[in-house]
């Protein structure tokens, strides 16, 4: 059996010198860290550890794209949480480009991955049917890995900069499809879902329609985290998109949406206002109230019997972005389903019916950007949105086309 390496190398003498070895992969180094016994020796050899001690599995010299990707993802996972150590979804988004890029280089050596391997990996992002946007913020992640590979001296630098060459995808210059930008969702749809939601769901619904925040930051609401000293609450997020940028984030409740919050009181100040857990455990129990047929104690047992002792999707404390959003995608669903069907038992065609058009919850931010910049002007949209710059403001608030119609119309 071959006896391991030690990861700690011991100092010997050679010659009045001390020496180490150091295994790079299946090689071995020798270092000089100075005169025998001398202070000098002892400082080179401290700061050969601490520096060595920061080194990923993956060897410094010879390393093959599999294991820089391998130690990056071991980084991912504990740069990219969020305060409460959760994992941010930049770590699922590295790790779809890790596993491209692994079936198609994965045993070449890192140091020979170079431009055109970069634009084969974008061209198979590409073939996957991903739109312009996504194509270029995935080869710049993948940058990134080869640029952290780099600082931890586990590649050339010579590799990052050669990556550097490799442009983003130009609008209308690239052959690939780009994706529509957001709009804001119709009020009138709105109004429309609210009443097809749960009470929970409605109440996210809420939220963002009377603050405009994210729906992250809509769904991580909690009581420990609102100031109600005064007439307007104040929310301050403990964990948003600008967390790590050290960015405050504050977002006004005005009297409307303090009386909506009333309506979802929580024992724990830290628990989430809005959640699916309460959400299933309400819905369970009034659909139990509502039941026609009594609890005969023989159909009780034999429920109890065909139960399971762990559920396989236990409702959560919270919700996620992604939760809220297939909720509302749901509910309109089985809506929608009901009008088609009401259409085609009265003997008409389902086209005929009128059907709710699908949304999402980062509409709503949308039109509240749309409208706070109609009514208060673009340094108010900014404000209420919590963007640093005016041109992230634009992006949500569309300008208002009413006035330069009016002007037009005028001036003939």
């Amino acid at each position: 059996m071959t006896r391991s390496k030690n990861p700690i190398p011991n100092v010997r003498n050679h010659k009045g010198s001390a020496v180490i070895d150091v295994w790079e992969g299946s090689s071995r180094r020798q270092i000089v860290l100075g005169p025998w016994n001398s202070p000098q020796a002892e400082q080179e050899f401290a700061r050969v550890l601490a520096e060595r001690s920061r080194l990923p599995s993956a060897p410094r010299s010879g390393a093959t794209v599999n294991e820089i990707l391998l130690a990056h993802m071991r980084h991912a996972r504990n740069h990219y949480v969020r305060a409460d150590g959760s994992p941010t979804t930049e770590v699922k988004s590295y790790a779809d480009v890790s596993a491209i890029v692994r079936t198609l280089y994965g045993h070449t050596l890192a140091g020979e991955f170079g431009p055109l391997a970069l634009k084969v990996c974008r061209q198979e992002f590409i073939e996957r049917g991903w739109c312009r946007k996504v194509v270029n913020a995935q080869i710049g992640r993948l940058k990134r890995i080869f640029r952290w590979a780099c600082s931890e001296e586990l590649i050339p630098a010579t590799v990052f900069h050669g990556l550097q060459s490799v442009t983003g995808l130009a609008r209308g210059r690239s052959g690939v499809r780009d994706h529509e930008p957001i709009r804001p969702v119709d009020p009138a749809i709105v109004d429309a879902t609210l009443p097809l939601l749960t009470r929970h769901v409605r109440g996210l619904v809420q939220f963002q329609r009377l603050t405009g925040c994210r729906p992250g930051e809509a769904c991580a609401v909690r009581r420990c985290d609102l100031d109600t000293s005064g007439p307007v609450w104040w929310y301050r997020p403990a964990d948003h998109k600008l967390t790590y940028r050290e960015k405050e984030r504050i977002i006004a409740i005005g009297p409307k949406l303090q009386a909506i919050l009333a309506d979802f009181p929580t024992d724990d100040p830290t628990d989430f206002i809005f959640s699916p857990a309460r959400s299933v455990a309400e819905v369970s129990a009034l659909r139990s109230a509502n039941r026609r047929t009594p609890k005969f104690a023989s159909h009780m047992r034999r429920n109890e019997s065909k139960r399971v002792a762990v559920a396989e999707r236990k409702a959560q404390p919270r919700y996620t972005t992604g939760s809220y959003g297939r909720a509302i995608k749901k509910a309109l669903e089985a809506e929608n389903d009901r009008r088609i069907s009401a259409i085609l038992d009265a003997g008409g065609k389902a086209e005929d019916a009128k059907l709710i058009p699908h949304w999402h919850p980062h509409q709503l931010r949308h039109l509240v950007a749309t409208e706070i910049r109609r009514a208060h002007g673009i340094e108010a949209a900014k404000s209420a949105l919590g963007h640093a710059a005016l041109n992230a403001t634009e992006i949500y608030a569309e300008r208002d086309l009413g006035v330069v119609e009016r002007i037009a119309a005028a001036n003939g």
